[in-house]
C-alpha cells in the first residue's frame, strides 16, 4: 500500500502539480494587475475638483481665500482709471469728461463684474466689446443679452474710446448707466448658469485658452510623456519625442 501511494505521487504527477500551482499564481497576478490598472484609470477619470485647497483645514483655506481677495483688490486698485479725483478735478470743465466717466463705468460694470465670477471670463487683449459680449452670451447661453443690447452698449463704448466726432453727453452717459444696471441684473439671475458653463468647458476642453487646469507631465512606459490634470491653470502638455 505505501509503495502504491509513492508511485502515484511521483514522476509526472509532481511536475503537473507544480505546473498547475504556477498557472494559478500567474492568473492571480494578471487579475490583480488588471484591477490595479482599472482603479488608476477610474481615479484619473474622476471629475476635477475646482475647490480651492479641498484637503486643507478651514483656517488655512480662509487664509488662502483672503490672500486671493487681497490680490484681486490690489489688481483693481492698480487698474488705470480716468475718473479718479485728480483726473476729474483737472478735466472737470472739459467737454470730454462724460466720455472718461462712461469708459470707466463700462469697464467696471462689464469686465470687472465678469472677472469676479471667474478669471477666465476676462476680456482678451484687443477684443472689442461686441465680440466680448457675444462670447459671454454663447458661453453661458444668456438669452437675455439681446442683439440690440449688445450692439448699443458696444457702440457707446466705441464712441467713448474712438469716435470723438460723435456727441457723447449727459444723455448718453445716463443710457450707459441704465444698460449697465440691466446687465448687472442679468448676471445676478444667471450667475449659477454661467459658472456651471465655465466648469463644464474646463472639464470638456482642458487645453482651451484661459482654462482652469494645470497640465503636469507624467512619464508612462512605452507611451512617451502624457499629461495629468490639476485645477486652476493651463499649460501645454509635453509631446512625445520622435524616435531616432
Amino acid at each position: 500500500m505505501p509503495s502504491s501511494i509513492t508511485v502515484s505521487l511521483g514522476g509526472y504527477t509532481f511536475v503537473f502539480g507544480v505546473a498547475a500551482i504556477l498557472l494559478v499564481l500567474i492568473v492571480l497576478g494578471i487579475f490583480v494587475f488588471r484591477q490595479i490598472q482599472r482603479i488608476r484609470i477610474n481615479s484619473a477619470r474622476r471629475e476635477i475638483s475646482c475647490t480651492i485647497a479641498p484637503d486643507a483645514s478651514k483656517k488655512t483655506r480662509a487664509e488662502i481665500l483672503s490672500t486671493i481677495e487681497d490680490i484681486s483688490a490690489l489688481r483693481s486698485s492698480l487698474f488705470p482709471r480716468f475718473t479718479d479725483c485728480n483726473m476729474i478735478s483737472e478735466h472737470a470743465n472739459q467737454p470730454y469728461v462724460q466720455r472718461m466717466i462712461g469708459f470707466d463705468e463700462i469697464i467696471s460694470g462689464i469686465d470687472r463684474q465678469l472677472e469676479k465670477i471667474h478669471p477666465s471670463l476676462a476680456r482678451r487683449p484687443g477684443q472689442s466689446t461686441y465680440a466680448y459680449l457675444l462670447h459671454i452670451r454663447s458661453l453661458g447661453q444668456l438669452n437675455d443679452l439681446s442683439d440690440r443690447f449688445i450692439e448699443r452698449i458696444s457702440l457707446l463704448h466705441e464712441v467713448c474710446r474712438f469716435r470723438t466726432t460723435v456727441p457723447f453727453g449727459d444723455a448718453e452717459l445716463e443710457e450707459v448707466r441704465s444698460l449697465l444696471a440691466d446687465f448687472a441684473k442679468i448676471l445676478t439671475r444667471h450667475h449659477e448658469l454661467l459658472d456651471a458653463a465655465i466648469t463644464s468647458q474646463a472639464n470638456d476642453e482642458p487645453q482651451g485658452v484661459g482654462g482652469r487646469l494645470l497640465r503636469r507631465a507624467v512619464t508612462k512606459k512605452g507611451s512617451g510623456v502624457a499629461a495629468e490634470s490639476i485645477p486652476l491653470l493651463t499649460i501645454k502638455s509635453h509631446k512625445e519625442r520622435p524616435k531616432r
